[in-house]
């Protein structure tokens, strides 16, 4: 493997050479990535939180097709006894309606009710999603006889 420098006749801007080819142009101004080959930089390489939907395209057409990809809120909780949050996100807390009913409310709204919800659980009983508002989803949990059950895993996710 060889690497080396390349600069142009005013010295005002190169490149960093290796193997032979142009790797990365260096300017005045910066370094630019056109050049670098795909493949080359790894996640793992990148530093955490320095991916951000504003980075991820410079189109805001773009941008709201990013952020219309992701999960606008989802939860892991414990729906037995006291009802406990194991992991979220934009989730402020659950309701326990009784046996088998669940609000999961928001910590920000959701623009308006025209968003996509799911349910999953640990007695695989079909995912019911039941009263559907901006500020949160209602869900129901059934066991295998269709009668309202707790139980110790469910989970929920909402796209928009």
């Amino acid at each position: 493997m060889s690497i080396g420098l390349k600069s142009d006749s005013s010295g005002t801007s190169g490149s960093i050479v290796i193997n032979g080819s142009d790797a990365v142009l260096v300017t005045t101004t910066g370094i630019t990535t056109a050049s670098i080959q795909d493949s080359s930089i790894t996640t793992a390489k990148i530093a955490d939180a320095n991916i951000t939907f504003g980075k991820l395209s410079t189109s805001a057409t773009e941008a709201d097709n990013v952020a219309s990809r992701t999960a606008k809120a989802w939860v892991n909780f414990n729906g037995t006894g006291t009802v406990a949050i194991r992991a979220d996100f934009n989730v402020s807390s659950i309701t326990d309606g009784g046996t088998g009913i669940y609000a999961v409310n928001f910590t920000t709204a959701m623009t308006d009710a025209d968003y996509a919800a799911f349910k999953v659980d640990d007695l695989r009983s079909v995912g019911e999603v039941d009263i559907v508002s901006a500020s949160s989803v209602s869900v129901v949990v059934r066991n295998t006889t269709f009668a309202l059950a707790d139980t110790t895993f469910i989970y929920v996710s909402v796209f928009r």
